[in-house]
């Protein structure tokens, strides 16, 4: 039984072009930071959103990996991670829970 469930995982692996995908974003939402806001207090630097998946792609988590310094930024960023949508990861062809690193990066403009 066993040999023949392994058969059987190798067959659906052979059978997908990549058997093992991480999550990646499919829309990335921009974060809604008001023209206002940008020019009045400049913004600049990095948010990283850890986001957790579930095995259809959906948001069932996020969290501030990395602050930008501003919270602000940090709460746009964690709000266009969550209206982001994703690809789950996939093992062995298999859709399967995972996270995506969700990126923002603000510079003042010149």
């Amino acid at each position: 039984m066993l040999l023949a469930a392994t058969l059987a995982a190798q067959l659906l692996a052979a059978a997908c072009e990549y058997p093992d995908k991480d999550s990646k974003v499919l829309v990335a939402q921009p974060p809604n930071l008001s023209e206002s806001f940008l020019k009045k207090e400049k913004p600049k630097g990095e948010t990283l959103v850890n986001v957790g998946l579930d095995s259809q792609g959906k948001v069932v988590t996020t969290k501030i990996a990395k602050s930008s310094g501003n919270a602000t930024v940090d709460q746009a960023a964690l709000e266009a991670a969550r209206a982001s949508t994703y690809a789950p990861a996939t093992r062995n062809c298999a859709d399967v829970p995972g996270n995506y690193l969700f990126r923002v990066q603000v510079s003042p403009e010149p």
